[in-house]
């Protein structure tokens, strides 16, 4: 699979240093990868697109030597091809719905899958945010109520 990087500039005006730098970055991850490096203009926004940005945009990307490969990509003419996309996901999304609503077994299976990914981001984020000394704490926390309440049995909760 070749590494595809892209840049996508609005054309509301010059480059400024951070987009520069966003565009230096990312034309350099993509040569470092021997891929393809694109252009887009996110020309979408008309109110704040100003007549000649987009060339501006071009010639400081030509002069500093970032030079993209193929033509430019617009935005605006792409909106065919988003709604295809989107008719697709559509399609495959209401199929995978249907599945999902008419079989018990497979709503349990979604819905198990959603609380594990909740239970692992949430421990994930834990770990992070924890030192060494609180975690051992936890664990031995958890290890000793583990043992108390293999020891007696769960009171009903009031």
């Amino acid at each position: 699979m070749t590494y595809v990087g892209r840049f996508a500039p609005s054309p509301s005006g010059p480059l400024h240093a951070g987009s520069l730098v966003a565009a230096l970055a990312s034309w350099l991850d993509a040569r470092a990868h021997g891929g393809r490096w694109l252009l887009r203009m996110e020309d979408v926004d008309t109110p704040r697109t100003v007549p000649g940005a987009a060339d501006a945009i071009m010639a400081q990307l030509d002069a500093l030597g970032l030079h993209w490969d193929g033509g430019v990509m617009w935005q605006s003419q792409r909106n065919a091809a988003y709604q295809a996309a989107l008719d697709e996901v559509g399609t495959v999304y209401e199929e995978k719905f249907a599945t999902i609503k008419a079989d018990p077994a497979a709503r349990k299976r979604v819905q198990d899958e959603k609380n594990q990914d909740t239970e692992d981001h949430f421990l994930h984020k834990l770990d992070t945010l924890l030192t060494p000394a609180q975690k051992d704490a936890m664990t031995k926390a958890a290890e000793e109520e583990q043992r108390r309440g293999a020891a007696s049995p769960k009171k009903p909760v009031k």
